[in-house]
């Protein structure tokens, strides 16, 4: 299979997609119990080079081409240019090579995190002051 293959494959799906949420969208959305349809997800397209700054270049000159603006999406430790399409994204990143210690950090602060959004989670399953619990 060709690049072209591919590519003509790829954009004949989303066609195809295109024409079934056109088509079906509102009954599958009623049928599943969705109350609207969900955001759609980004198409992500992954940088190549032996290096971030190769990397970094190549999305650069993908932003270029399509005139928008490459930068760092500090939740995703990702460089990155979206390009927009309706509701729909494309995407083209690199990811940055990490020092250990940016790891090491990296983990430290998503521990912590998850550890915060837990205490949330427990304390809004208590019963509110001054109620009894069921």
């Amino acid at each position: 299979m060709t690049i072209t293959d591919i590519r003509t494959d790829l954009a004949s799906g989303f066609e195809a997609l295109a024409a079934h949420i056109r088509e079906h969208g509102p009954g599958d959305i009623a049928l599943l119990g969705l109350p609207r349809m969900p955001e759609p997800g980004r198409y992500m397209l992954p940088a190549q080079g032996s290096d971030d700054e190769e990397r970094r270049a190549r999305v650069d000159a993908f932003a270029a081409r399509y005139g928008v603006k490459a930068g760092w999406d500090g939740l995703m430790r990702t460089y990155q240019a979206v390009v927009w399409h309706g509701p729909v994204a494309l995407v083209a990143y690199a990811v940055a090579a990490a020092s250990d210690e940016e790891v090491r950090e990296w983990a430290r602060d998503r521990r912590e995190r998850l550890k915060a959004a837990a205490c949330e989670d427990q304390a809004a399953s208590l019963p509110a002051e001054g109620t009894e619990a069921a």
